[in-house]
């Protein structure tokens, strides 16, 4: 899905510009992958 692959990307480059937490994005994306 392309709308879940842009969102994770979306959450990514906000983790790594410390937007939010690890664990935080690990619950918004259900806990899947890592």
């Amino acid at each position: 899905m392309f709308l879940v692959a842009y969102f994770s990307t979306a959450l990514d480059i906000a983790e790594s510009k410390g937007l939010i937490s690890h664990p935080w994005r690990q619950f918004i994306m259900g806990h899947k992958g890592d």
